[in-house]
């Protein structure tokens, strides 16, 4: 529910989510992120969510806090529609009074700025059920890790090999 509204409560159950990413660790102040969300399905089709994003990124200081209701409607036999409607805001900070200077004199440019911006926002979400999708995937072929692991049926390891596909080499996390 951190990016689409309508998710709320879509699991069918209580669903907690927390993400921490921390960029070039060995930088000082180097960009995070920290997200937060909860969703949960209530009664009489509706779900209601929280979400928290918190983001620093050099001089910048920007926290999103939302909170989200949605609405199921049974389109039909397999098929539901969820529509939801998200309100809170964003919290932004900016200090430029860590940046070096090269005056004895102070500048008055480095102003720190800080504000609130609210927001709302509506969503849509359609769920289906089609059994006669076929799901097609594909891995590199020097480090296929994944379609082994799933032949079988447990997480292996393998020795990397080079590939053009770097992006898709590497282990599957346990």
């Amino acid at each position: 529910n951190i990016i689409n509204d309508s998710f709320g409560g879509a699991e069918g159950k209580i669903s907690f989510s927390f993400t921490s990413i921390h960029k070039w660790s060995s930088i000082d102040d180097a960009p995070s992120t920290l997200a937060f969300s909860y969703s949960s399905a209530i009664k009489n089709n509706v779900g209601l969510g929280l979400s928290i994003l918190s983001e620093k990124v050099f001089i910048e200081q920007q926290t999103f806090a939302y909170v989200d209701f949605s609405y199921k409607l049974q389109m039909s036999e397999s098929t539901l529609l969820y529509l939801g409607l998200k309100a809170g805001g964003n919290f932004y900070n900016a200090d430029p009074n860590g940046l070096p200077s090269t005056s004895i004199l102070p500048d008055p440019a480095k102003r720190q700025l800080s504000q609130f911006n609210p927001n709302i926002g509506i969503g849509g979400y359609l769920k289906s059920i089609w059994p006669d999708i076929e799901v097609i995937a594909a891995s590199p072929k020097n480090h296929a890790v994944m379609i082994k692991s799933l032949d079988a049926g447990e997480i292996i390891k393998i020795s990397p090999v080079p590939t053009i596909s770097d992006g898709t080499a590497g282990g599957v996390e346990d």
